[in-house]
């Protein structure tokens, strides 16, 4: 008899760096789920594979189906009568939200990056409930350890937004010039 791996809480729980590109910032999500980082290209795209995630491991289980334009069901949203009787191999790295290994991470990625920038702010996203055909959580900025709840993807976004901006304000203040 084959023994299936349940997910645990922290499926939910996600890794973001950002980094600055000519007009937006890319990022890269991690989740200890996932063998490799998942390239965003901007804040837009890292909503969408977060939501996407989330359906994934159908963890945490969303109220609301996506609608869409086309007549079939959303892609991302499959039914459960796909999803019965499919095994899916998951990756699992318990180090991967190690808090005590978030700072040396941080200060390794600025150094030595996969894009060759350093990052502008890392975050740490604890998806909790998705409802009203949003989601809803926690966000953590690893950098200056603030922490915020958020009641919609749109308020994720503002946050996301607000700290990159303070971040560029603290980089352009600690080299000498004002904003």
């Amino acid at each position: 008899m084959k023994r299936t791996r349940n997910l645990s809480a922290n499926a939910s729980m996600f890794k973001l760096i950002l980094y600055p590109t000519e007009n937006e910032y890319c990022g890269r999500l991690y989740n200890i789920y996932q063998k490799d980082s998942i390239k965003c290209a901007d804040l837009g795209d890292v909503l969408i594979k977060l939501n996407q995630l989330c359906d994934e491991y159908n963890f945490p289980m969303c109220n609301l189906r996506i609608r869409t334009f086309e007549r079939n069901d959303n892609p991302l949203s499959p039914s459960k009568s796909e999803t019965l009787g499919k095994e899916k191999k998951m990756f699992y790295d318990a180090d991967a939200f190690n808090p005590y290994k978030a700072f040396t991470e941080y200060t390794q990625a600025c150094s030595a990056s996969k894009e060759g920038l350093r990052p502008v702010a890392s975050f740490y996203i604890h998806v909790m409930y998705r409802q009203n055909a949003s989601m809803q959580g926690c966000i953590v900025w690893i950098d200056t350890k603030n922490e915020a709840n958020f009641r919609s993807a749109m308020e994720l976004l503002y946050l996301l937004q607000s700290a990159i901006k303070l971040a560029g304000s603290a980089n352009l203040m600690t080299v000498g010039i004002r904003t």
